[in-house]
């Protein structure tokens, strides 16, 4: 398994309708914009709407960086591949006990949204996970309620394997709810 420490830069991954690469300060609007949408508060746990753009600056220059030195997630923008325009967050989460398993999160802004670049994204970021950092296993979770996440992991390549009862909390309601729990192996991967 390659860490990623080991990487010297994030890289650039090309996805065809989307690209991953890092994120960099022009992006800082955006992203405060994306977090402030009512599906993405509603479906990514911990999602902070009250994000600053400086703030979030500091995230993209502290953060990500400490994410990726400290093995513990790969966390890519998604952008546009003409425009390079930022659409959203992809990241996988390396949990250290379990070193060759990941865990994928994705969220696009709403001008992200279509044209399957949810899909295009995933695939992009677990084709990262499995060729890049030699993973055997990669998992994700959503809402029962998301039906639209559930599709995108499903169109990727991703398998129902359960429904984690109460595994999330929703805000606005502040209620507990179901998610379902997917799985992926290198193999299920779609193109």
């Amino acid at each position: 398994m390659r860490a990623l420490e080991t990487f010297p830069d994030i890289p650039r991954v090309d996805g065809g309708v989307v690209v991953l690469r890092a994120a960099c300060d022009a992006d800082a609007a955006a992203m405060a914009e994306g977090l402030r949408d009512a599906r993405v508060q509603r479906y990514i746990p911990g999602a902070p709407a009250d994000a600053t753009e400086q703030s979030l600056r500091r995230y993209i220059r502290e953060g990500v960086p400490a994410y990726w030195a400290g093995g513990s997630a790969a966390v890519f923008a998604v952008a546009d591949p003409a425009s390079d325009a930022f659409l959203g967050i992809a990241m996988l989460t390396l949990p250290r006990q379990l070193p060759d398993i990941g865990e994928a999160v994705l969220w696009l802004s709403p001008a992200g949204r279509g044209l399957r670049r949810a899909t295009a994204a995933l695939r992009t970021l677990c084709r990262f996970g499995f060729e890049e950092l030699q993973l055997a296993r990669i998992e994700a979770f959503t809402a029962v309620s998301n039906r639209a996440m559930r599709l995108v992991g499903s169109y990727a390549g991703f398998s129902t394997e359960g429904v984690a009862r109460a595994r999330l909390l929703d805000p606005s309601t502040g209620r507990r709810e179901d998610a379902i729990f997917a799985g992926m192996l290198p193999g299920d991967l779609q193109p």
